[in-house]
């Protein structure tokens, strides 16, 4: 099972989403006992990448959010990147869940806290 998957994040601002992890049959992915990890880089054939911020919400249910805080973001040089995140089993197995492509837009990093 792998899900393919676009977002927009703008550089300099937070980026986070909450992902529902569903099997080809209608059925939440139960990664209890996994770990997982999500990267993001410029090209496939890059050896540098981003880490993306995985926490699990509810192992049972297939819920886990992805992010990148602001001063993260702002590294990022805009473009298209491709992304994956896979879970990883107690024998090193690794299962690609979703891939696809981050556009990363130019920002100047004006967040909410900026404005009060």
């Amino acid at each position: 099972m792998s899900l393919y998957k676009t977002f927009t994040l703008h550089a300099g601002s937070t980026f986070c989403e909450t992902l529902d992890l569903i099997d080809n049959n209608g059925t939440p992915v139960n990664f209890f006992n996994y770990e997982i990890k999500a990267r993001m880089a410029e090209s496939g054939y890059s050896e540098d990448f981003v880490i993306i911020n995985t926490e699990v919400i509810n192992y049972l249910q297939g819920k886990i959010q992805i992010s990148l805080s602001a001063s993260e973001t702002s590294l990022l040089s805009p473009g298209r990147y491709l992304f994956e995140i896979v879970i990883i089993d107690q024998y090193s197995v690794v299962t690609n869940l979703i891939h696809g492509i981050i556009d990363v837009i130019p920002g100047i990093g004006l967040q909410t806290s900026t404005y009060v």
